[in-house]
């Protein structure tokens, strides 16, 4: 994504963040005057007053099919907001994935392993519930995806109090199956805005085709053997009319 774009959805969620916590932006001005032909300099700097005491985190939900840049959005918005001294943190879904050794207790291991990525292949109990733990008590431990392990590691992204940007992504924030659409309940509302990215599904396979490839070392065969037995089942999963309707912003990617 182009950079303009990551800075004006990056103002886009500070402006909210602000509104929503009646932060004012107070403007200081500096004037030097040299005598001679006088001249006059201003300089204004910009501070940020923010009642600490009454400050409310600002979540953003980022939800997609796989191959849709949910990652690499998060990563380009936290680089920004940290180059503007804003703390932040990421929370990928990612770390709920059942460890290879839970889904080998599934019912159907063969098949949990072959689909895994899949929802059901996720504890999204658990996802759900330390999401309302973490929004109700402004700090939280989360898991993390060992990627050369292939399993979760346990406290790897870290929501602290004074934390002021929290951005979640996954595929499956939008479903309206259990669990994932208790982050809708009516006693907690997890999310202030929810982003979905669109994708054309055509691109969304050459994505994660190469993606299969550089990660694996697969053949360009093997690669699409994948994506058409198991990833595009989760594509069409996600990508629905009713997440569409559901999130605030739709990003087409």
């Amino acid at each position: 994504m182009e950079h303009s774009r990551i800075i004006a959805l990056t103002d886009e969620v500070l402006d909210r963040c602000k509104k929503q916590n009646s932060i004012v932006d107070e403007a200081t001005k500096e004037g030097t005057t040299t005598s001679e032909a006088t001249t006059t300099t201003t300089t204004t700097t910009t501070t940020t007053t923010i009642d600490e005491a009454n400050f409310k985190q600002y979540w953003v939900g980022i939800a997609g099919p796989p191959g849709s840049g949910k990652s690499t959005l998060v990563s380009d918005i936290l680089k920004e907001l940290n180059c503007r001294g804003i703390k932040c943190v990421a929370i990928p879904m990612d770390g709920y994935h059942y460890s290879r050794a839970e889904l080998d207790n599934f019912e159907n291991p063969v098949s949990a392993h072959r689909y895994r990525g899949a929802p059901f292949t996720f504890n999204g109990n658990q996802f759900v519930n330390d999401l309302k733990i973490a929004k109700k008590n402004g700090h939280f431990a989360f898991p993390g995806f060992d990627h050369a392990a292939k399993d979760p590691t346990p406290n790897v992204h870290v929501l602290e109090k004074d934390c002021q940007v929290v951005l979640v992504e996954g595929n499956y924030l939008l479903l309206e199956t259990e669990p994932w659409s208790a982050l809708y309940d009516d006693h907690i509302n997890i999310f202030d805005e929810m982003w979905y990215l669109k994708c054309e599904l055509n691109e969304l396979k050459s994505r994660l085709a190469n993606r299969h490839m550089k990660a694996w070392g697969w053949t360009i065969e093997k690669a699409i053997e994948r994506i058409v037995d198991s990833d595009e089942k989760n594509m069409v999963t996600v990508q629905t009319l009713s997440a569409l309707n559901k999130a605030t912003k739709v990003i087409s990617v």
